[in-house]
Formats: structure tokens, sequence, C-alpha cells
């Protein structure tokens, strides 16, 4: 996985980031534009893809494995998400951020098999291999 390419999908995530968040979201509000809830979601559907691109950069990892690193990544902000519907410290519960954290696990799933296609079939036969023998 070539670090460069890696490293300019991180720098455009962020900066979308930084779009939705400064820009996108209070013009919807201001304006009151019905855009079926985007500008809500916008944060949580890259979140996932942000964390893990840093991870794949190397700044952090969980595992050795890109695959488990991007369902650990899911995990811990689904969990977050869902705990904010118990405990308000953590925010306010939609059931449309835990659709975006999805959605973003699926566009990084889909970054990791377009950047490293052999890489991405290897660890995923490893984990149905995995899973395979478990519940054998």
């Amino acid at each position: 996985m070539n670090k460069y390419i890696v490293f300019a999908l991180w720098v455009s995530f962020l900066f979308l980031t930084f779009v939705i968040g400064n820009y996108y979201r209070p013009f919807i509000y201001k304006n009151n534009i019905y855009d079926y809830g985007l500008a809500d979601v916008g944060y949580n559907s890259i979140a996932v893809v942000n964390m893990s691109l840093l991870s794949w950069l190397g700044f952090y990892k969980f595992t050795n494995s890109k695959f488990f690193d991007i369902l650990i990544n899911t995990a811990v902000y689904l969990s977050l998400e869902l705990l904010s519907f118990f405990i308000t410290l953590f925010g306010v519960f939609d059931a449309k951020d835990c659709y975006a954290l999805l959605f973003g696990c699926f566009l990084s799933f889909l970054l990791f098999y377009l950047l490293d296609k052999k890489l991405f079939m290897l660890e995923k036969e490893t984990i149905f291999q995995i899973l395979k023998n478990k519940f054998n």
C-alpha cells in the first residue's frame, strides 16, 4: 500500500470533514434546507475512514490486520453512539449516526480493497478461515 496515496486520501477526507462541519452544516441549518439528514451524519460517515487511514499510515495500530483495525474502529464508534443512548454525556443517540458509521466501515473496506487487493483478499480469507475453524 503506497503511503503517499494513503496520506493524500487522509488529507482529502480530513478536508472534507472540515468543509462539512464548518460550511455545509451551518449553511443547511441557516437556510432550513432539508438534505435527508446528511448534514447531521457527515462527521460519522467519514470518521471511520479517517481513523482507518491513520492506522494504515502507522500512527496507531490495534492489530497487525488492516481488516480488524477497520472493524475495531467501527465497533468503538458504534459503542460510543450506543452509550449516548443511555448516558447523555456522550451526546445524543441517533440511529442515522449508526447507519453512517456502518457506511464509513463499508467505505473503509472499499478503499482497502482498491488500494491493496492482494492483502485485502488474504486478510479476508484468513478471517473466514479462523471463523470457520472456530464454529466447526
